[in-house]
């Protein structure tokens, strides 16, 4: 069933009017796709079509429903009678303003000449909910709310404080680990959703959990804003360096926030207002009973945070803890205070074995930790965590700017184990350890003036992903002859006439202008240029590519702007025939 006219007519101005992030944020809480949509009236059919129209009314409250109800009946009406008619109803009018500013930035209300109309197509679907078992203007209004919550009755509070802490603590170790293994590789994301195999388990590993926990935990991170998917992979976001040196309960705090800031505003009220209540089926009643047309959706965002709160220790069988509970009634430094009370205490030293691997012997302090990854690789991670100093190790932080001296100052404050004899052989693996990468990295790092041509060309062979941006390929040792079998066993041939010989020159001059520029960096100190995503390396920051939302949004811009440049385009006429009803 087509939009009316007048209806399609009225939205088309207003979306005219919105600004690009508004009309953004208003295509992707919709979740409009572009196909077949030209201008701002094909913008606003989309938008009114029936099955459209259904899954935004799923998004709204009881209340905002009420009153998309309401004035459906009354027609164009001002916001002083729309409050007057709620009222006559029963219904409360308090929050007015605010659920007539939800409607309308879900394009489900319209305003025009200072009246209020709801569009013909948004109350018929509304008139149409007894017939599909959604509850009637009447019953929106009179039906009221179950019993949200019940008290917490015979729970040890310390029991419960004492697992969520476990939980809490377990899960910011975790993200942490999932940050780390992230800045070495990328995951990728699959076009139907979700991580690709292979790197969810090289997640799992890496973070010591079971494989299906690892989008919960991926969530959480992506929700704080520590990882961020760019171009189909995830990668650690520029929060996540402030975070990984940020104090245990710092960390958890952040996180805490994050979880609490997506709930809906009224299960936020209620658990503020009983947070001393025993979570479960009665929070998915009294959900069901807020948003009546939510569905399986609202179901499942239920059942995610109720997930994501046992997970960051906010809830223990459904039983808030002490810093949930300060969480919900006083905020984030409340709660972190309380959790951090909870929390094992943090190290700040660490013992040097014989065979080079560094033992902590309890939750290591982040600063302490995040310069200890740089240079050793973490063997295992709990309560005391063990890192391994090896040679790949040594020459990932030599590479990341780390000297001989700055490592061996490092390793130096080490505690040996097992008294001053192992301490001075230690300290002697640690120089051979140290000193063997320093001289195989001086041999392909050039420093300030200090560049040769042997130096370059032996980078660019050895690391092709370096020169990506210099438009150049690694130099071949030597040219294979005529007749000569390669790898794969079939002969070469040699290039052939002018036009070969025109080829291999034009790849020497652009070889020998990608030598040129990186002697240019090399010498005055400059950034190298960033690696390709499928080197293995990490990539430098890339200009963000604009979603569906932005893309339609700057269509229906353009066609616009292009239908006034030809003065076809009138504000409030239609530049086509209405579709046949």
């Amino acid at each position: 069933m087509p939009a009316s006219n007048d209806s399609a007519l009225v939205l088309a101005g207003q979306l005219r009017t919105l600004s690009d992030a508004a009309l953004a944020e208003l295509l992707t809480a919709r979740e409009i796709r572009g196909t077949g949509i030209r201008d701002f009236f094909d913008l606003a059919d989309a938008l009114l079509d029936p099955a459209a129209i259904q899954h935004a009314l799923g998004r709204l409250d009881r209340s905002t429903l009420a009153t998309l109800a309401a004035l459906g009946e009354l027609g164009p009406v001002t916001e002083a009678d729309a409050a007057t008619h709620l009222t006559t109803l029963g219904a409360d009018a308090a929050l007015l303003p605010d659920r007539l500013a939800t409607a309308e930035r879900l394009a489900l209300l319209t305003q025009h000449l200072g009246r209020w109309v709801v569009p013909a197509s948004v109350a018929e679907q509304l008139q149409l909910w007894p017939s599909l078992g959604l509850p009637s203007l009447h019953e929106l209004v009179s039906l009221s709310a179950p019993a949200a919550l019940s008290p917490v009755s015979g729970v040890d509070v310390k029991f419960t404080d004492h697992v969520a802490s476990e939980n809490a603590f377990q899960t910011t170790t975790s993200i942490a680990e999932l940050i780390a293994t992230l800045d070495l590789e990328s995951a990728r994301e699959l076009a139907r959703g979700g991580i690709a195999l292979p790197d969810s388990k090289r997640l799992a590993a890496a973070m010591g959990v079971d494989l299906d926990r690892v989008s919960g935990l991926l969530d959480i991170a992506s929700r704080a804003g520590l990882v961020a998917l760019d171009s189909g992979r995830w990668m650690p976001a520029e929060a996540s360096r402030t975070w990984m040196v940020d104090s245990s309960g710092e960390r958890w705090a952040l996180l805490a926030t994050a979880w609490l800031e997506r709930l809906p505003v009224d299960i936020r009220t209620i658990l503020r207002e009983r947070a001393h209540a025993v979570w479960g089926e009665r929070l998915e009643e009294y959900v069901a009973w807020l948003f009546p047309a939510g569905d399986d959706w609202m179901r499942d965002r239920v059942r995610v945070y109720t997930r994501d709160a046992e997970l960051l220790g906010i809830t223990a069988d459904n039983v808030p803890s002490t810093p949930g509970a300060a969480l919900l009634a006083s905020g984030a430094d409340a709660a972190a205070t309380a959790m951090a009370a909870l929390f094992p205490p943090e190290v700040a030293q660490v013992y040097l074995q014989h065979d080079l691997s560094i033992v902590s012997p309890g939750p290591l302090a982040p600063p302490i930790d995040a310069r200890l990854r740089t240079m050793a690789d973490v063997e295992g991670r709990a309560l005391a965590s063990i890192y391994r100093v090896s040679t790949a190790s040594l020459s990932r932080a030599m590479a990341a700017g780390e000297t001989e001296s700055s490592i061996r100052e490092f390793l130096g404050g080490c505690r040996g184990i097992a008294g001053v004899v192992a301490a001075i052989r230690c300290r002697v693996l640690c120089r051979a350890a140290v000193a063997g990468p320093r001289r195989r990295n001086g041999r392909h790092r050039a420093a300030r003036g200090r560049v040769g041509a042997g130096c370059v060309r032996r980078a660019l062979a050895g690391a092709p992903g370096r020169t990506a941006g210099l438009g150049a390929r690694p130099r071949k040792s030597r040219r294979r002859r005529h007749g000569e079998r390669g790898a794969s066993g079939v002969r070469t041939r040699p290039c052939a006439g002018r036009n070969g010989a025109r080829a291999a020159d034009a790849r020497d001059r652009t070889r020998r202008r990608a030598h040129r520029r990186l002697l240019h960096r090399c010498a005055h100190g400059m950034e190298l240029p960033s690696a390709r995503p499928d080197c293995g390396l990490a990539q430098g920051p890339r200009r963000r590519q604009p979603g569906g939302a932005e893309r339609l949004c700057r269509a229906c811009r353009g066609r616009a702007r292009s239908l006034r440049a030809l003065g076809t385009g009138v504000a409030m006429t239609p530049c086509r025939p209405p579709r046949p009803g």
